[in-house]
């Protein structure tokens, strides 16, 4: 059996949950007889791919190379025009020309694309396609013209595709009540730990000596504010306690709120490396995940491998994740995340209980796992 994955997160994201789960693939696959994996992918500089042997990929000089790497308002705008002139090569492009070649030729068993777009219908032919469903943010979060393309985009694939994959019960309930998809047409799939706990970072980083851990991005569903409001009361009771915060630098909006809550000095911010992130978890008073909706929720995984204690919101798919192994609060509550994150930093019995409970809880997950039913979902097409 030959697998055919596309370029588009394997290109486009450097590190990140999207392309972590086809790298892991494409890793597990690796050492199967029975399967066969190529990429439509020419050029990339994710970090995961670097890690698996044998791949015929090129790095690429992109965006935060361009113009020696400087940040300036409009850096993107100028690299856009540069492509469209010819003095920058479109690598986006390329791979997607490079995937089309590939899906021409027709030398696959079944086409796995890496998101939702949808440039491979007119090449496809009459070869099957599994489509894998990650979350549905932007149909529960957003109304604007971005959140409507993808919606359609999410419809017109689900309806072509020869199976789905969910990667949690709350995608797969969410894809039936908003995209309309037959329940006998999604399988859920579900994700795997990558941190190695033990592992050591080449750049060691200098941490406080008592902190709470933020992981990911901080966008509105996200509930950052909330946890920095739920945070204030903790801090100004404990003058030793940081945050540190991981994901993109902090806004501008970021800023002034931390500003105006007294909490600059309180709030450290970190562009962890991936080999730098075992000692965030191990290292944290406890790990706090404050999200109103993830369609999985990877970091809850990695801070159980790095016994880290957890509090957990109960929205979404997290429930489905974090099992009886984490503290979980009310999405909606500050008073409530408050409680819960002083009663784990406070209670050294209940820390140790959540420890031993989320090494207990990842032993249900594992990307060999996740390998082994994806492949039974592919035999089940051809």
């Amino acid at each position: 059996m030959k697998i055919l994955y596309d370029y588009q997160h394997l290109y486009g994201q450097r590190i990140g949950g999207v392309s972590r789960i086809y790298a892991e693939l494409i890793k597990n696959f690796k050492n199967k007889n029975e399967v066969q994996v190529d990429l439509g992918l020419k050029y990339s500089n994710n970090e995961y791919l670097k890690e698996i042997e044998g791949l015929d990929i090129e790095s690429h000089k992109g965006l935060d190379d361009f113009l020696s790497g400087i940040p300036f308002r409009g850096k993107l705008k100028i690299y856009q025009k540069f492509q469209s002139i010819g003095l920058q090569k479109n690598y986006e492009e390329i791979n997607r020309n490079f995937s089309i070649e590939k899906l021409e030729k027709g030398n696959f068993d079944i086409f796995h694309p890496t998101f939702y777009n949808d440039y491979f219908l007119n090449y496809l032919g009459n070869k099957p396609f599994v489509l894998t469903i990650l979350d549905l943010i932007y149909e529960r979060f957003r109304n604007d013209d971005i959140a409507k393309r993808e919606k359609e985009l999410k419809i017109i694939l689900s309806n072509k595709a020869s199976k789905i994959i969910a990667i949690s019960e709350n995608t797969k309930k969410d894809a039936i009540e908003l995209l309309g998809i037959p329940e006998n047409k999604i399988e859920v799939v579900y994700l795997g730990n990558s941190i190695d706990p033990n592992k050591t970072a080449e750049k060691p980083l200098t941490l406080p000596n008592n902190y709470v851990l933020y992981v990911g991005g901080r966008t509105d569903y996200k509930n950052f504010p909330l946890f920095i409001k739920a945070m204030q009361p903790i801090l100004k009771q404990n003058e030793d306690m940081k945050i540190i915060c991981t994901g993109g630098a902090f806004s501008p909006q970021e800023k002034l709120m931390l500003s105006l809550n007294g909490l600059t000095n309180k709030v450290l911010h970190f562009f962890a490396q991936e080999d730098q992130f075992p000692s965030l978890y191990k290292n944290a008073a406890c790990f706090v995940f404050p999200s109103k909706y993830e369609g999985f929720g990877i970091p809850v995984l990695e801070a159980f491998a790095c016994e880290c204690p957890v509090v957990l919101s109960n929205s979404g798919s997290l429930p489905e994740v974090g099992g009886d192994a984490v503290y979980y609060f009310d999405a909606e509550s500050q008073v409530d995340l408050t409680k819960a994150i002083s009663e784990v930093l406070s209670n050294n019995v209940l820390r140790e209980n959540l420890k031993l409970k989320g090494l207990e809880q990842l032993k249900t997950f594992s990307w060999q796992k996740n390998a082994e039913e994806t492949l039974a979902i592919y035999k089940k097409i051809i």
